[in-house]
Parts: structure tokens; C-alpha cells; sequence
């Protein structure tokens, strides 16, 4: 059950990096290629497709910004791992992705209300 709650918030959090990327371009094309990219670094640099552990030091130094990596190493700690959702690094992951998905709302509703040239707007 705790590793669907971790599966179903990192795929939370993406689509809402994507709903991001949508509201601050112009095109359709633009949005696009910049949610492309984005996916793909969230992918690689947050340990979705490598782990962390496994990674280059420089990358380790710097991929605990990504909005994946610490929720990341949660799930992957409780379904490889078996770690119950009490461990601190499962904790550090859902505070994580919490508090990722509260900024990245707040960003969207700014730009949403901000933005007059792109092709979401509020009615």
C-alpha cells in the first residue's frame, strides 16, 4: 500500500511539472520540448532510471534539488529496501513531495494569473 502512495505522488508531482512547463510558454511546440527535457532530466538525475548511489559524485552533490530524488529514494527504500513509512528517509521523501507539489501549484497559479500571452489562461 505504501508503495503505491509513492508511485501515485511521484507521478502527482510530474504531471504537475508538466502543467508548469504549460503555463509558462507560448506554444504548444515550446511546451513540448521543454516538458520533454524536463522528463527526461527528472528521469535520469533524480534516480528514477539510476540510482543515486550509483551516480558520479558531482551528480550526487546536486541531485538532491530535483523535486524526485528524495521521494525517489523512499520508494525505492520501502519496496526494495522494506523499510516501514516511519524510516527517516521515507519521511524525508513524502515531506519532499509535498512540499514540491504545494511550490509548484503556488508557481502555476502565479503564472496562470500573470501570464496573458500563453496559451493557458483563467477564464
Amino acid at each position: 500500500m505504501a508503495a503505491y502512495v509513492g508511485t501515485a505522488s511521484n507521478l502527482m508531482l510530474v504531471f504537475i511539472c508538466g502543467i508548469l512547463i504549460g503555463v509558462g510558454c507560448n506554444t504548444y511546440y515550446m511546451a513540448a520540448y521543454v516538458g520533454t527535457a524536463s522528463n527526461l532530466m527528472l528521469v535520469f538525475i533524480c534516480g528514477l532510471a539510476w540510482p543515486v548511489e550509483g551516480a558520479h559524485y558531482l551528480l550526487k552533490s546536486v541531485s538532491w534539488m530535483f523535486p524526485l530524488t528524495l521521494t525517489t529514494q523512499g520508494l525505492r527504500g520501502m519496496t526494495a529496501r522494506g523499510w516501514p513509512l516511519m524510516h527517516p528517509t521515507v519521511l524525508e521523501g513524502v515531506a519532499s513531495i509535498v512540499v514540491w507539489i504545494g511550490l509548484f501549484v503556488l508557481i502555476c497559479i502565479v503564472l496562470i494569473k500573470t501570464e496573458k500571452g500563453s496559451w493557458v489562461s483563467a477564464k
